[in-house]
C-alpha cells in the first residue's frame, strides 16, 4: 500500500507547486521596485481609456454620456480593483516563472538606459498595440459573426436530425 502511495506522490508531485521562499519573493519585491509596478498598476486606467472611448463610440454615446461613462470607469477601477492582491498574485507567477539568478538579470536588465527606456515605453507600446489588436478584431468581426452563424446552424441541423431519429 504504502508503494502505491508513494508512485501516486510521484506521479503528482510536479503538479504542486511549493509556496515561493521569502527570499524568492523579496528578489521579486526588488525587481518590481525598479520596475515601479506600484505605479504603473495604479496608472493603469490610464491603459484602458482607449477601451472605454470604443465602447463609448459603439454605444453611440454623447460627450456628457461619455465623460460619465469614463467615471464609471475610473471608480471602479480605482475603488473595486484590489492592486495589492494583483501584486501578490503576480508576484507569485513571477517567483514560479523566473528563478532567483533570472530576476538577478531582469533587475541588472531594467537599471540600464535600455530597460529604463523599455520600462518607460511599455505601457505606451501596449496600450498602442491594444488599440491595433482591437482594431484588427473589429474589421474582421463580421468574418467572426458569419462563422458563429454557420456554427450554430450545423448545431441545430444535427440536433434537429436527432430530434427526428429519436421521434421516428
Amino acid at each position: 500500500m504504502s508503494r502505491i502511495l508513494l508512485i501516486v506522490a510521484l506521479l503528482f508531485s510536479p503538479l504542486v507547486k511549493a509556496d515561493p521562499t521569502p527570499e524568492h519573493l523579496n528578489k521579486v519585491e526588488e525587481l518590481f521596485a525598479v520596475m515601479d509596478l506600484k505605479n504603473q498598476l495604479n496608472s493603469g486606467f490610464d491603459a484602458m481609456t482607449p477601451m472605454i472611448d470604443e465602447l463609448s463610440k459603439n454605444l453611440k454615446l454623447n460627450e456628457a454620456e461619455s465623460k460619465e461613462f469614463r467615471e464609471i470607469y475610473r471608480e471602479w477601477f480605482e475603488k473595486d480593483i484590489d492592486r495589492e492582491q494583483i501584486i501578490k498574485d503576480i508576484s507569485k507567477l513571477y517567483a514560479d516563472t523566473f528563478t532567483i539568478d533570472d530576476l538577478d538579470q531582469l533587475i541588472s536588465f531594467y537599471e540600464t538606459p535600455i530597460g529604463k527606456k523599455a520600462l518607460e515605453k511599455m505601457p505606451l507600446l501596449m496600450q498602442e498595440g491594444a488599440k491595433i489588436g482591437m482594431q484588427a478584431a473589429q474589421e474582421k468581426q463580421g468574418a467572426l459573426q458569419m462563422k458563429i452563424e454557420a456554427f450554430y446552424e450545423k448545431i441545430e441541423k444535427k440536433r434537429a436530425e436527432a430530434d427526428e431519429e429519436a421521434e421516428g
